[in-house]
């Protein structure tokens, strides 16, 4: 038989409590970034014995696939002529400076240019100032000012394109192409040959790519900063611009006329924008 004492002593363990054990334990909510505060996701380190000079800033952007004024905004230490680089020292170049959320809905210039990104809904409507969802609406070309879109960096959202407006596309709600006045429309005005500058022109048929020719090289261009020509060849398209300057940048208007290079994008020939024979892209 079992003994008094030893069931009573069971009896005992199991509602012994220890202070120190099975406390609830509360998870505390982690502090939202600092509106400004660069959050850096890949660094680059200079090495001891690489020549660092003023040229320096815009290889390290060129390598990594973005724009100097992105290196200069995740290295605001970095002097904008570069003269204080180290080496030895490491630099971000991929991460983004933290905005000021959209969090009551509204976004844009008129809010503090508080962006839609990292809310539910993550395009900023440029007609309402308000944060949406909506791909016919919200999200469009044209209308969609930041967020989850191209965004107005790309596209015009007020009807002004091309090279007197940034360079900007048209789409959406203002038509589809950029005329030589810098407007954004659609009909034979807009898009016809000899009035069109980018955007969803008539080409003639002896621009078209052959079928299955690959990529349309002649329409984008292979360009990845603007730059064109020069050692690596690169071509114009219509977000650059479609014409290689004379100093080998892509852009439009004069950029087509006096110094175009014809083997890296389209010229002025006095009455179209066209190819040369000597144009080193993909076309028919």
């Amino acid at each position: 038989m079992i003994s008094l004492s030893l069931l009573a002593w069971g009896a005992a363990l199991a509602v012994q409590v220890v202070a120190d054990e099975c406390q609830p334990w509360t998870w505390k909510r982690q502090a939202p970034e600092e509106v400004g505060t660069i959050e850096c996701r890949y660094e680059t380190r200079i090495g001891a014995t690489e020549a660092v000079n003023y040229y320096t800033c815009s290889e390290i952007a060129l390598r990594y696939g973005i724009t100097v004024d992105d290196f200069f905004m995740l290295n605001p230490s970095v002097a904008t002529d570069c003269s204080n680089l180290k080496n030895g020292t490491s630099y971000c170049v991929r991460g983004y400076k933290q905005p000021l959320l959209a969090s009551d809905g509204k976004c844009g210039p008129q809010n503090k240019n508080a962006t839609c990104l990292g809310t539910p809904l993550q395009c900023c409507n440029s007609k309402t100032w308000k944060c949406g969802d909506s791909e016919e609406e919200d999200c469009a070309p044209g209308t969609c000012f930041e967020g989850a879109c191209l965004g107005a960096k790309v596209y015009s959202i007020d009807g002004k394109c091309g090279p007197k407006n940034k360079n900007l596309l048209c789409g959406g709600r203002w038509g589809d192409c950029c005329n030589f006045a810098g407007v954004c429309g659609t009909g034979a005005s807009f898009c016809g040959k000899g009035n069109c500058e980018s955007g969803n022109c008539t080409e003639p048929l002896s621009h078209l790519p052959a079928p299955g020719s690959g990529n349309l090289t002649w329409d984008v261009g292979t360009t990845p900063d603007g730059s064109c020509g020069g050692a690596k060849g690169y071509t114009c398209g219509v977000l650059w611009g479609s014409c290689c300057n004379a100093k080998s940048a892509c852009g439009s208007g004069e950029a087509c006329k006096t110094g175009c290079q014809t083997k890296f994008g389209k010229c002025f020939n006095g009455t179209d924008l066209v190819f040369g024979k000597d144009y080193v892209g993909t076309k028919a």
